[in-house]
């Protein structure tokens, strides 16, 4: 019974998706609003982003006591992944969209309640967080939201602590081109730029890591703030 459902909402969610206007659906992917975005982009983003999700934490690798980030963090399944994987530690999220901090907080509130998780409703580009805060900082599929890449990137070496390290899970411009997004609303970066950007924030051994997907490779921006731990 509940497979079949799943496979009804699925249907109807790709139905909502085949009908729904490109510029208007973009906007929706940027910033989750109202019970249609909270809906709607939750089933997508979980059936979506999972090999992406899975390819960041990996590369994170976050340790039993990290404290850690998560920009943009949509309906926090994958916050509670990172939960799991610092049982000594804590984790931070924060996301402009109200929707989804109020999805996100309804699927992690037993960790909540405990401790273990914070979440709020903000713009990463000011974070309401001290200087050195962090141990790991992550984001998933959200640069393509940054006008200003390395602005974004130097909030997040703020926030990082001398020797911490930052995690931006992407597709790049051509792949992105492949599914003619709306431009208003889309920022479309090379791999190239977006290491460029991390370099000039302050970062050190900025690279690209890849994993062969299908039918497109995930790509992580690796970089580590300079200074030792």
């Amino acid at each position: 019974m509940k497979s079949t459902l799943n496979k009804l909402i699925d249907a109807f969610v790709t139905l909502w998706f085949l009908l729904t206007p490109q510029k208007a659906f973009c906007k929706q992917a940027r910033k989750p609003n109202g019970a249609i975005g909270r809906f709607m982009m939750t089933r997508i983003f979980l059936r979506g982003n999972d090999p992406l999700n899975r390819f960041t934490l990996d590369c994170l690798n976050p340790k039993p006591t990290d404290h850690v980030l998560d920009i943009g963090f949509g309906p926090g399944k994958w916050l509670g992944e990172i939960v799991n994987r610092v049982p000594q530690g804590k984790v931070n999220g924060i996301d402009f969209s109200e929707a989804m901090v109020r999805q996100a907080t309804k699927t992690l509130q037993a960790s909540i309640d405990a401790g273990r998780v914070a979440l709020v409703h903000g713009d990463c580009r000011k974070m309401p967080y001290a200087d050195n805060t962090f141990d790991k900082v992550f984001s998933v599929n959200t640069l393509y939201f940054w006008t200003d890449l390395e602005g974004y990137f130097q909030e997040i070496c703020r926030v990082l602590r001398p020797g911490g390290r930052v995690v931006i899970g992407f597709k790049d411009k051509e792949q992105l081109l492949h599914f003619n997004l709306t431009e208003e609303v889309f920022c479309y970066y090379t791999r190239e730029e977006v290491v460029t950007a991390i370099k000039r924030a302050g970062f050190d051994d900025a690279h690209i890591r890849e994993r062969e997907e299908n039918p497109f490779s995930s790509y992580c921006a690796v970089a580590t703030k300079v200074g030792s731990e």
